[in-house]
């Protein structure tokens, strides 16, 4: 499987980390995870790396991913 770069983001930010501006054009910075695999399992995304090595687990209930 060919490996993918994505962009993790909270779905909900807090009001501290948006300077209490609540908007999705004005996002915190997203974590950056390179030459990944994405595997979904039970409202999970599961990044891992070419060798099978876990890089990042996240809810997809409080995460959303971007690929770019």
């Amino acid at each position: 499987m060919e490996t993918q770069k994505f962009i993790v983001y909270r779905l909900n930010p807090n009001q501290q980390e948006l300077d209490g501006e609540v908007s999705f054009d004005r996002n915190i910075d997203g974590r950056v995870f390179s030459e990944c695999i994405l595997e979904i399992q039970d409202h999970t995304a599961i990044l891992k790396n070419e060798n099978g090595e876990i890089k990042g687990v996240f809810s997809l209930h409080h995460f959303y991913l971007i690929n770019v």
